[in-house]
């Protein structure tokens, strides 16, 4: 059900750096990565980016906002030139609704999401900043 949703979607192809959507956007799609990378990334007022995901072909992104139903928290743009599958947010809602085990899917990765936060929040608070440094350069390697 799930795959015929993707086939079924719009494809669009993303130039590099080219923005998917802004921070307080308002939610019309879940996000499928099906070439390429996508980086969402919080910014602070001077300037500064903080990376809060890198998402690689095979992954979703923008679901947490849909579920919610609240405007985006941070931005995502291409690392390079991708392809991302825009799901319409009433489509996937529904099929969550019709389909318990895709739910399902979605309910371990927000937990898988919110499991690598709490673990990044322990990391800033009690190991260097060298060893912060290599769980960074790690996980962007994975």
């Amino acid at each position: 059900m799930l795959q015929e949703l993707l086939a079924n979607s719009r494809i669009k192809s993303i130039k590099k750096k080219q923005s998917i959507f802004e921070k307080d956007d308002s939610p019309t799609y879940v996000y499928y990565v099906k070439s390429g990378q996508i980086r969402s990334f919080k910014t602070y007022k001077d300037g500064r980016e903080l990376s809060t995901g890198i998402y690689i072909a095979g992954n979703y992104f923008g679901y947490a906002s849909v579920l919610l139903n609240e405007n985006y928290e941070d931005y995502a743009e291409a690392v390079e030139p991708s392809e991302v599958i825009l799901i319409p947010k009433d489509a996937f809602l529904e099929l969550l609704w019709k389909k318990p085990a895709i739910a399902s899917k979605f309910i371990k990765l927000l937990s898988a999401d919110l499991r690598e936060k709490e673990e990044q929040l322990l990391g800033f608070a009690y190991h260097s900043v060298r060893k912060r440094v290599a769980n960074a350069l790690i996980s962007v390697a994975e």
